[in-house]
């Protein structure tokens, strides 16, 4: 119950900031963000699989998709290029970590048979 609390005070915190930002309180004002705060979790180390990761990585996430949106802003891209641009980066962080999570339980698999050998 209180990580909802806490959730929805954030939320509100949020919205307020967004509301200052923008001068209107529309419900659309929001609408996209989705992709770039799951981009910036998985970057950030957060698992697809499992949802493990650290508040730090998913701070460093935060900064680089910060960081990749004001740099292609300054180059000039236009969004739909950068909504591609951002979901390549995104699909190689799912696939670095299904392989290295794979390459982890194989690791466990083999000391669970040299440990079986051993005994």
């Amino acid at each position: 119950m209180l990580a909802y609390g806490i959730c929805g005070f954030l939320a509100s915190l949020g919205g307020l900031v967004m509301l200052s930002r923008t001068n209107s309180g529309l419900s659309t004002n929001g609408a996209g963000f989705e992709f770039n705060v799951i981009t910036a979790c998985v970057l950030g180390g957060v698992s697809a699989n499992g949802g493990r990761g650290t508040v730090f990585g998913a701070l460093v996430g935060v900064l680089i998709v910060g960081f990749l949106d004001n740099g292609l802003l300054l180059m000039n891209v236009s969004s739909y290029p950068q909504l591609i641009i951002k979901g390549i980066l995104m699909l190689c962080a799912v696939i670095y970590d299904t392989m290295s999570i794979r390459k982890s339980e194989s690791i466990r698999r083999m000391a669970a048979i040299d440990a079986d050998n051993i005994a």
